[in-house]
């Protein structure tokens, strides 16, 4: 018999969440578990005896190419409890319903062989890159007023969720900005390059530029190639068949 039990997250679990979190070195915004929980499955694992929780995950249906894709945005363990199934029969309840299955916000070990269980199998990196801008004066320019309508591609639930936390959304670019930094969280197009160059140049050269690249993408070559630096990574992980769209340049590796 199993050692937990797993229940749908609701809000009286945020504080052991947020715990939990961080103890994995995570920090987690309360916006992001409630978007997680409204598209898709947000669970938490507890002991029935003492009614503790001890982990927590999240998984939501995606689009991707040719199929609906369960994708896994997260799955955290409590310190104490890792090594008895407790992500394992976490990570059941999120996508062993689904024969289609895919995660990017991983490269821990033990999280790692629950993926295999499920069949996702590593493929290939999720960069985390850091750069700067490449306006030459100290002031960032004008890009066109943010407009949730001007987005022309799928996901418009993602996309909904960062332009209520203040995203410019443009045609193919969705970016998040304050006084020092920049971080681009989608980009969407066949002409990723020049409109990353584009994007860049409104930002001055002492203004941080953020954002995560699938490591096949041109673009990734490139961000080497013009002095930006990869300062983490994740493994893009899936079961076989799952193909993702090549003119998807910068990801949210959580929610893809």
């Amino acid at each position: 018999m199993s050692r937990w039990r797993t229940r749908p997250f609701v809000d009286a679990d945020l504080p052991e969440v947020l715990r939990i979190a961080a103890e994995g070195e995570a920090t987690v915004d309360p916006h992001y578990l409630q978007y997680v929980a409204r598209a898709g499955r947000l669970h938490v694992s507890y002991d029935p005896n003492t009614f503790r929780t001890v982990a927590f995950g999240g998984a939501i249906p995606i689009r991707s190419v040719d199929r609906t894709v369960m994708m896994v945005t997260d799955l955290f363990v409590e310190a104490a409890n890792r090594g008895y199934r407790a992500g394992t029969e976490l990570l059941e309840s999120l996508v062993g319903d689904h024969q289609h299955r895919m995660t990017s916000s991983s490269k821990d070990a033990a999280a790692m062989q629950a993926y295999h269980r499920q069949r996702m199998d590593p493929k290939w990196k999720v960069r985390y890159m850091e750069g700067f801008g490449s306006k030459t004066d100290a002031v960032p320019s004008m890009l066109a007023p943010s407009r949730l309508d001007a987005w022309r591609h799928d996901r418009h639930d993602l996309v909904d969720f960062y332009f209520q936390r203040g995203a410019i959304v443009g045609g193919d670019s969705v970016l998040l900005t304050n006084p020092i930094e920049v971080r681009v969280t989608r980009l969407h197009t066949n002409d990723a390059i020049d409109v990353f160059r584009r994007l860049i140049a409104h930002f001055p050269t002492r203004m941080k530029v953020s954002l995560c690249v699938p490591e096949q993408h041109p673009l990734s070559d490139w961000l080497d190639d013009h002095g930006y630096t990869e300062v983490d990574h994740d493994w893009f992980c899936c079961t076989q068949g799952v193909r993702v769209d090549s003119d998807l340049a910068v990801v949210d590796p959580g929610l893809w």
